[in-house]
This record gives C-alpha cells, sequence and structure tokens, in this order.
C-alpha cells in the first residue's frame, strides 16, 4: 500500500458538489443574492441601531477591533453586494443567454 492509495482512500466515497453548485441556476442565484442583501442589511441595521450603545461599544472593543470597524465592514460588505448585483445585472442585460426570469 504505497501513499497515493492512503491518500485516495478517504475520497474514494466523496460526493462531490453538482455543476448547480458552481454555476447556479438564474432563479436560484436571484434568490442568494436577495438572501445576501437582506443579512448584510440587517446586520448594518443592528450594528447602527446599537453604535452608541455603551455595553455594546464595550463588548466590540479590544483586541485591535473597535465599533467603528463593525461600522465600516457592515457598510462595505453591503455595498460591495450592491455593487457585484449592479455587475451581475449588466453583464445579464447585455448577453441575451444570461437573462434571468
Amino acid at each position: 500500500m504505497g501513499p497515493m492509495s492512503r491518500s485516495s482512500t478517504p475520497l474514494s466515497g466523496a460526493a462531490w458538489p453538482t455543476f448547480d453548485a458552481w454555476y447556479p441556476r438564474p432563479g436560484r442565484s436571484r434568490r442568494r443574492w436577495r438572501l445576501e442583501l437582506e443579512a448584510a442589511l440587517a446586520h448594518l441595521r443592528r450594528v447602527d441601531e446599537r453604535y452608541w450603545e455603551r455595553d455594546w461599544r464595550a463588548e466590540h472593543k479590544g483586541l485591535g477591533g473597535y465599533p467603528e470597524g463593525h461600522l465600516w465592514r457592515g457598510a462595505h460588505g453591503y455595498l460591495d453586494l450592491l455593487h457585484a448585483l449592479a455587475s451581475r445585472r449588466a453583464e445579464v442585460d447585455t448577453r441575451p443567454n444570461l437573462r434571468e426570469e
């Protein structure tokens, strides 16, 4: 028994992701974007609502992190998703075979 047989044994029964996992169908892609945007906006709202609360600020401070960082990361994450979605929409609009229904 050589090193290749030993290392390949755990993978022999592994389930590999389907094609859809890498390239989701248009309906799945739209749902995924919506869920990610909703989650990012909900996080940003939570940070915004609690930003000035003393206890929240104390919990989110230390080890090189600051409350401001949570606010910035939340805002940037949401804006990044919006930008990616706008880019995706532009791509879909310009390529007929990618039109989402």
